[in-house]
């Protein structure tokens, strides 16, 4: 994977749903072999939990998510659109015409409008910060992702509330209490790329080769996982793990020193 390169590269243009396409493909791919590598280990996929931000609330993921009968938790953006029986327009219509589908009688609004005031909903207590988190769950047809169940969480001190979408029929629906515990712990995926990027050097390769970027992420991932197993073997004398930023600039300069050797 890191050491043999293709025959040929592919020079075309992509436009920015290719990529996002290109990008969901991927993490599906990935899911994939992490799934057949857990359930070799004997971990079944109900115990599996699939967090992701925005990006990945699409149809492509979704369908993915269904068909392999995966939890999931999906971030979503407010503005995502929410398909409606249009009253207005089904009313009127003429009595020679009450055949056509329905399709043609819908209408669209924000995900956002169509939850309402959050002020209104029921609300529980954060355990931890000790502030109450307005919540309302829903099932209902997005334009882009086709039938889902919402969860809908506005704390009180935040300014914007939070959706999170979910596979739509399931026979044990999670609590909302649940899901909102379970999608905090998504945030240890942002300080695993902030040191990715910063302590790594991964946002630091030059290369313009598919198989050279695939061999850098693969190294630089692989030493991270190290660090990491080493940081949870020595949690019970924390003076002897190795630091973040010292142990990954000797990495990088170390890898450049490959690299130049390589190239001369």
């Amino acid at each position: 994977w890191i050491l043999h390169r293709p025959s040929a590269r592919s020079r075309t243009a992509t436009t920015s749903g290719k990529d996002q396409d290109a990008k969901t493909l991927a993490a599906i791919e990935l899911l994939r072999t992490l799934i057949t590598h857990l359930t070799a280990l004997g971990i079944v996929k109900k115990q599996l939990l699939v967090l992701a931000d925005a990006w990945y609330a699409n149809q492509t993921m979704l369908t993915f998510v269904k068909q392999m009968q995966l939890n999931c938790r999906l971030d979503a953006r407010s503005n995502l659109s929410v398909q409606c029986p249009d009253s207005t327009a089904l009313k009127p219509r003429p009595a020679a015409r009450r055949g056509r589908k329905r399709a043609h009688f819908v209408r669209y609004v924000s995900l956002k409008q169509f939850l309402g005031n959050s002020n209104l909903w029921h609300f529980f207590t954060d355990p931890v910060l000790k502030r109450r988190v307005f919540y309302r769950r829903v099932t209902l047809t997005l334009k882009t992702a086709g039938r889902v169940t919402v969860y809908a969480f506005h704390r009180e001190d935040s300014a914007r509330p939070k959706f999170i979408l979910t596979r739509a029929f399931q026979r044990q629906r999670a609590t909302p209490q649940t899901v909102y515990s379970q999608y905090q712990q998504r945030w240890r995926i942002e300080e695993a790329h902030r040191d990715l990027k910063q302590q790594f050097g991964l946002s630091k390769c030059q290369a313009r080769e598919g198989w050279q970027v695939s061999g850098f992420v693969g190294l630089i991932c692989l030493g991270y996982s190290w660090w990491k197993s080493q940081q949870a073997k020595a949690s019970q004398n924390p003076e002897a793990a190795w630091k973040c930023p010292s142990w990954a600039e000797a990495f990088y300069h170390w890898q450049m020193t490959q690299v130049t050797q390589a190239v001369t």
